[in-house]
């Protein structure tokens, strides 16, 4: 246990007590935890095999005998491991993050990422159709009683070089360490994970620096070369499923409980009921769910509720006849935009277009139909309109219709709002 954190308590279960039954009890059974960290073997099929989509990257349990404990070329029983399918529906989940330190525990590529071992090999071979995230992290975040809030595991195989690599075992099981720390902390899992992404980052560049000597001259190390590949292809497969920004579900020190949430099914239930006053015997109402709703977030009093949720829906329907309105007459065939450009000797004297008191005179006359037919009207002595004139007025033109647009489609989706809106009432 990391010290400064007794408030934690860890349980081992180790060589015997690793058992598939066990498992399930720490993965939705009565004895799931806040947090789940495995270290064990994942299932392996090959590429066209049935279970290959479904199992891969299942977890073998203390039954499985060992690669030397069964037949040659004889498939694990799905008995001595723990797949998606043994996450029954009435597991609970809600609040565990899992780490599962397991081959193809979070997913499987296409190709495999380790071809460069395959002494001869022109190119990548597939492993799998497709890739795919493994289906027990799926199983366990999208469980139908609430899933859990995270898997961290590893996408392709998960080698030794992760922990010991080098004769520096310590140094390696400090990341580990890191995000586990991290985790008890209360920091997000995706910060936790941060050593893991340092990690690799300093591989990658120790490879590359090893690349680039061995192209300038140095003579290469083979199988240390192929182990600093591998170390490094091995530190980029740790992956989160799910939400990074995920913490650790924790109560104040002290405070126990044994209960897990989960999500229960909203719907109209009828039960047979008989009134011991009358002797009567019939069908209780089905449960209304806005009652359901408000008496679990403390509004006491329904009926006012109810009756501001009416007065909402006939204020929104008024809105609305009065926005149709507005857009019937706006689309109307006989509605037309009006530009008219005036001239005036004394801007100071015209006041609202005052064509009328002879105070401003008129050059340029233009409507506009909603269809985009065009009346223009022109004096006939062209010296009355002259180019600079007739611009402006074109620009206004311009204006007018883009603000008609504008108008429009503001007015068209605020109708749509609207409808909506009352749909959800």
């Amino acid at each position: 246990m990391p010290q400064g954190r007794d408030n934690w308590k860890i349980v081992l279960s180790l060589k015997h007590d690793a058992t598939k039954e066990r498992l399930a009890a720490l993965l939705g059974g009565d004895q799931t935890p806040a947090f789940l960290f495995t270290a064990t073997h994942g299932a392996v099929f090959d590429k066209g095999d049935p279970r290959q989509l479904a199992h891969q990257g299942a977890l073998l349990c203390q039954e499985w005998p060992g690669p030397f404990g069964q037949a040659p070329d004889t498939p694990v029983p799905a008995e001595q491991y723990l797949s998606r399918d043994d996450i029954g529906d009435d597991a609970r989940l809600h609040g565990l993050i899992a780490f599962h330190f397991a081959c193809y525990g979070a997913g499987t590529p296409k190709y495999d990422e380790y071809a460069h071992q395959q002494i001869g090999a022109s190119e990548r071979a597939e492993i799998a159709p497709h890739a795919f995230v493994a289906g027990l992290p799926k199983r366990l975040l999208g469980h139908p009683k609430g899933g859990a809030l995270a898997v961290v595991g590893h996408v392709e195989r998960a080698w030794g070089c992760s922990f010991s690599w080098g004769g520096r075992t310590r140094q390696h099981l400090a990341t580990f360490q890191s995000a586990l720390t991290y985790l008890l902390d209360g920091h997000p899992v995706g910060a936790a994970l941060e050593d893991f992404n340092e990690r690799y980052a300093e591989l990658s560049t120790d490879l590359s620096l090893e690349i680039e000597q061995i192209r300038y001259g140095k003579k290469p190390d083979d199988l240390a070369l192929a182990s600093l590949w591998t170390a490094n292809n091995d530190a980029r497969g740790y992956s989160i499923v799910g939400d990074p920004a995920v913490r650790l579900c924790v109560g104040r020190t002290g405070t126990v409980t044994d209960e897990r949430h989960i999500i229960r099914d909203v719907a109209p239930q009828v039960s047979d009921r008989k009134d011991d006053a009358t002797g009567l015997t019939g069908s209780s109402a089905p449960v209304n769910p806005v009652a359901d709703t408000a008496a679990s977030y403390g509004i006491a009093d329904l009926a006012a509720v109810q009756e501001v949720r009416t007065r909402l829906t006939a204020t929104i329907e008024r809105l609305a006849d009065r926005l149709s309105e507005t857009l019937e007459r706006a689309f109307g065939e006989e509605t037309r935009l009006t530009v008219a450009t005036y001239v005036s000797d004394d801007l100071s004297r015209v006041k609202d277009q005052s064509s009328e008191a002879g105070l401003a005179d008129l050059r340029a006359l233009t409507r506009i139909g909603l269809g985009g037919d065009l009346e223009v009207y022109l004096p006939q002595d062209a010296s009355q309109l002259d180019p600079g004139l007739w611009q402006r007025h074109l620009d206004a033109i311009e204006r007018t219709q883009a603000y008609r647009l504008r108008l429009l489609a503001v007015a068209a989706e605020a109708a749509g709002g609207l409808l909506g809106t009352l749909k959800k009432l």
